[in-house]
């Protein structure tokens, strides 16, 4: 009744597991390591892998009221309409990038927003006309504002000290837009971090599929520190939680782990891979940055970061501020909203 779809993107499995078992929907994939990572790590979700997307839809012809999606794959499935199904958008993350921001959304008959701003933004683009935009909080961070994760158990699982500080680095993935400061920052990080802190760094799975050289690159600098940890197992990146978890400081740019972090209430820092970000998105399009230093040069990290960690609340107060902009709900019950309303909208 309840079908869901992931393809390569296995960072997208977070935000749709507590509602896969709420719901006892089904997920669908083209994909085969995405089939295996989850029947082998969620084996209470059910799932189902074919060859090809036209298989998928033979098969959810048969058995789909409401199609819930994470991503912009509407196309993909729209023949389904004809046969009554529903479409529900519940995205895979908030950011101030203008990529959720997409007129697709005015084909879904329900969409789910994290918080007010993400609304707001919505409605100047004419995105909520047909008034099916409900903000229902984020599934992913519910785990978070339930109290869940231990910093030292997340940091013993990686293998790490919890008696030193852990720097995160999670760059996105350079989309053509010059938002990812992997190659401008990424390349040069291992050389100018401080070597009395952990680092642990953490890629978006697209520059692994995109950009593998440059990950060579990366992997030859860091052979020989051993105060960094490079995660590629697809099981330590498909869910970045515990990794924030495990962290005393974010590193990033636009990326929108920084709108996950900030739940945490930890220091963040900013990398500016050049000023044309401010001149494409304008300073809303890099709200967040306000929560944390910004860098332009590499040369001013390790200071700020030395800085950030001495000092872990300079930030605070704006931080909580846009926290509740980001997330009105932090009663980590964000999965139970969604679920309510789509078996609202399947009555």
């Amino acid at each position: 009744m309840f079908s869901f779809y992931i393809d390569s993107s296995i960072h997208q499995i977070g935000y749709i597991t507590g509602l896969l078992r709420l719901l006892k929907g089904t997920l669908y994939t083209d994909c085969r390591s995405t089939y295996e990572i989850v029947r082998e790590d969620f084996p209470d979700i059910r799932v189902k892998y074919f060859d090809s997307l036209k298989d998928i839809l033979k098969d959810m012809e048969n058995s789909t009221k409401v199609l819930i999606l994470q991503d912009f794959h509407y196309s993909k499935f729209s023949s389904l309409k004809k046969n009554g199904v529903k479409f529900v958008q519940i995205f895979h993350g908030t950011s101030d990038k203008s990529y959720n921001t997409n007129r697709e959304i005015l084909k879904y008959d329900l969409v789910c927003l994290s918080g007010k701003k993400m609304l707001e933004d919505f409605e100047k683009k004419g995105l909520n006309k047909n008034k099916n935009c409900i903000i229902t909080g984020n599934p992913k961070t519910d785990e978070i504002f339930r109290g869940n994760y231990d910093r030292n158990r997340e940091l013993e699982k990686l293998g790490l000290d919890p008696h030193r500080k852990n720097v995160l680095y999670a760059p996105t993935w350079m989309d053509g837009m010059g938002n990812s400061s992997f190659k401008k920052f990424g390349l040069k990080l291992p050389d100018y971090f401080p070597s009395e802190f952990q680092l642990t760094i953490k890629l978006h799975p697209n520059l692994y599929l995109y950009k593998e050289k440059l990950v060579e690159k990366l992997k030859d600098k860091i052979k020989n520190k051993k105060n960094i940890l490079l995660l590629e197992n697809k099981r330590e990146i498909y869910n970045i939680v515990p990794i924030l978890a495990a962290s005393d400081l974010l590193i990033t740019d636009v990326s929108g782990v920084s709108h996950e972090f900030i739940a945490f209430l930890r220091p963040m820092i900013f990398l500016n891979n050049r000023s044309i970000i401010r001149i494409l998105y304008g300073k809303n399009r890099t709200r967040i940055w306000k929560a944390g230093d910004v860098i332009s040069r590499i040369e001013d990290l390790p200071g700020s970061i030395r800085k950030n960690l001495s000092n872990p609340h300079l930030y605070r107060d704006i931080q909580i501020k846009m926290l509740k902009e980001i997330y009105p709900y932090t009663d980590g019950r964000s999965v139970e909203r969604i679920a309510k309303a789509v078996l609202k909208l399947l009555n």
